[in-house]
């Protein structure tokens, strides 16, 4: 017969549970993450609503130059200076290759210039949110679970730049139209999973699953145990 008495068993702690970086400050980087990730979702829905409200109203070619907006950095608000501005910028040898009749055209209106100028803030607010995503991600969160979305995402953003320059410097070719249509319709879907996935990452999860993810930060130290005695 063998008898242990006075057996303890003591519980390290080797690092903290949570996020990367550890303990509250890794959940309050991924935390972070997830509120700008779903503020870039907003901010996109929003872009392409613009973006098919100005397909609507036609004024795609509101603003016929880059970078600057008729000439100027505002664009102007009053219908006289709207299209002299306009017929200055186009210059006298403007053909609209998409115009399917031979009316005379007299330029777009402050509505269609001011529609457009808002596109192109929307972008620049776009490229700003998710630069500021990317950033965190590839410097603060690189999981397999979210560097893939975050690589595909920036060969996205710089596509749908490139497809946005070419749509006015080329007069708004049906092809490319809807080729920077598509790549916003997949910004937006890969953004949503990048989010999900920070989310699914970085939320409250159970206590159980957390100490399994600390896996290496726990030690087992046996303290005070008697020898084996026969009884």
């Amino acid at each position: 017969k063998f008898q242990i008495s006075n057996v303890e068993v003591g519980v390290e702690v080797g690092g903290e549970v949570g996020g990367d970086g550890g303990g509250a400050k890794g959940d309050g980087a991924g935390r972070g993450l997830i509120r700008w990730a779903v503020a870039a979702c907003f901010v996109i829905y929003l872009q392409l609503i613009v973006g098919a409200t100005m397909r609507h109203y036609q004024a795609g070619l509101a603003i016929p130059d880059l970078p600057l907006a008729l000439g100027r950095v505002v664009p102007p608000v009053r219908q006289t200076e709207v299209t002299t501005a306009w017929f200055k910028a186009v210059g006298a040898d403007w053909t609209d290759w998409n115009k399917t009749d031979d009316q005379p055209f007299d330029g777009p209106t402050v509505g269609q210039v001011w529609l457009a100028f808002g596109h192109r803030v929307g972008a620049v607010l776009v490229t700003v949110i998710l630069g500021i995503v990317l950033t965190k991600v590839f410097r603060k969160h690189r999981r397999p679970g979210l560097i893939g979305p975050a690589v595909v995402l920036l060969v996205l953003l710089l596509a749908q730049l490139t497809l946005g320059v070419l749509t006015v410097l080329l007069k708004k070719p049906a092809d490319i139209t809807s080729y920077h249509v598509a790549v916003g319709a997949l910004l937006l879907a890969t953004t949503f999973v990048l989010a999900i996935r920070a989310m699914r990452l970085y939320s409250s999860r159970p206590r159980e699953m957390a100490f399994e993810e600390a896996g290496r930060g726990f030690e087992v130290q046996p303290r005070g145990a008697e020898q084996l005695s026969p009884g």
